[in-house]
């Protein structure tokens, strides 16, 4: 939760997880008015060291994730 109250949740790992590019999805985020309006950088310790990742409120996944249009296979549901 971050200091304003919201919950907070990071791009960058969903991507990493759909099998998807990082650099792709930053770019697009960034030019989206909505989407950019609402990022924030939250600094988390990783390594032992501090460093700033790139997060959205909770309430921006869904209409993210609806501009997803390919997801590795491996990640796709089976029908």
């Amino acid at each position: 939760m971050g200091q304003d109250g919201k919950v907070y949740f990071s791009p960058r790992a969903i991507c990493e997880g759909l099998g998807i590019t990082w650099q792709g999805q930053h770019v697009k985020i960034m030019a989206d008015p909505v989407l950019s309006s609402c990022v924030t950088e939250i600094v988390m310790q990783i390594g032992g060291q501090g460093r700033s990742v790139l997060m959205l409120p909770k309430e921006m996944a869904p209409g993210w994730l609806f501009t997803i249009k390919k997801v590795a296979p491996e990640v796709q549901a089976k029908g």
